[in-house]
């Protein structure tokens, strides 16, 4: 079980690269397609770069200055897994990407800078 910052973002970078390594050997029609009008591949390492970067800078950041940003934790903390069953009914609840987190059109041609 993954239970700290630290250990929650090694978990979402090894996902993120997961990720990356299964998109890699796809060629521009399977990279560029949006199935059923969804994100394509290129689309969602874009969102899961612009995801992970806050919380990147988050867990780099010393306590006090998060705790004077966002406040204080009003809850018990929560395990990666019950913060991907929160995110994934978030989703199954209609839940949409906004703002900085939309990813634009990536073409093929944009794999690489990924």
């Amino acid at each position: 079980m993954i239970y700290n910052q630290n250990e929650i973002n090694i978990a979402l970078q090894q996902q993120a690269k997961a990720f990356a390594a299964f998109i890699e050997p796809m060629e521009a029609t399977a990279f560029e397609t949006m199935p059923g009008g969804k994100w394509s591949a290129g689309q969602h390492l874009d969102h899961l770069i612009r995801s992970i970067k806050p919380v990147n800078l988050a867990v780099t950041l010393p306590g006090f200055i998060l705790k004077y940003k966002f406040g204080t934790n009003n809850r018990k903390g929560r395990t990666y897994d019950e913060l991907l069953q929160r995110y994934h009914e978030k989703l199954a609840g209609g839940g949409k990407a906004s703002g900085e987190f939309v990813p634009p059109s990536i073409g093929y041609h944009q794999k690489t800078e990924s």
